[in-house]
């Protein structure tokens, strides 16, 4: 396959939001540019995981996935809301990631309410990425996400009430963050610790903040089983 064919397969597979490297030039025209991406993986401050298990709770194009796979993890990526047509996306980029990277990563279509060892197996990490926030029940996928872990459970997370001390998250109704209707959350930092601590995970700390404004921004959290 030339560059110029792979490129045309891959605008065909959108619409995309992680633009995923394929390599050549070629590179998927994502809302999260590959710059961006690299530095979040970054901030992310995984552990080494050469020869670990991971779940990649909502997936979608799946750059997390294959990027954690790059490293050495044995990947289970996991989604439903925007594989399913449900949201914006479809899991063709994914599919053609998968098969363009000769990847073994596993796939399970599931809602994250319903995660649980029977239907995902139990994993050593659990990447927990940009989902908080669009749940209607965030405490309850918490407890969900973390029932399957064994060792480490990383969240990441819009945040907002950033000047308030003590746990608190803000409500929208409708489309008050971001013009984005699937915004359902502002959880600031000391509610994100406070709900990981209360699904039972230890040691409990948040790696990585950048607000963008006063109250708002984004977040990293790392929870151990033990």
């Amino acid at each position: 396959m030339t560059r110029e064919e792979l490129q045309k397969k891959v605008d065909g597979a959108g619409p995309w939001f992680h633009s995923i490297d394929f390599g050549d030039g070629v590179v998927a025209s994502g809302t999260v540019g590959p710059e961006v991406l690299q530095q979040s993986f970054d901030w992310l401050c995984l552990p080494e995981l050469k020869g670990k298990t991971l779940l990649d709770v909502g997936a979608w194009n799946g750059y997390y996935t294959f990027e954690t796979e790059k490293r050495g993890a044995e990947v289970t990526a996991l989604d439903s809301y925007c594989w399913n047509g449900s949201g914006t996306g479809n899991k063709k980029g994914f599919d053609l990631a998968h098969q363009h990277f000769n990847s073994k990563a596993k796939t399970i279509e599931l809602e994250v309410v319903d995660i649980c060892e029977e239907k995902v197996g139990r994993h050593d990490v659990v990447l927990f990425l940009g989902v908080l926030y669009h749940l209607k029940h965030p405490l309850l996928a918490l407890e969900k996400v973390a029932s399957v872990a064994d060792e480490l459970v990383v969240v990441e997370t819009a945040i907002d009430l950033c000047s308030v001390q003590e746990p608190a998250m803000r409500f929208y109704p409708g489309t008050e963050r971001a013009a984005d209707p699937s915004n359902w959350w502002g959880p600031n930092p000391a509610v994100v610790l406070a709900m990981m601590k209360t699904v039972g995970l230890k040691d409990c700390k948040m790696v990585h903040q950048k607000n963008h404004n006063p109250e708002q921004g984004r977040a990293v959290f790392h929870g151990y089983v033990a």
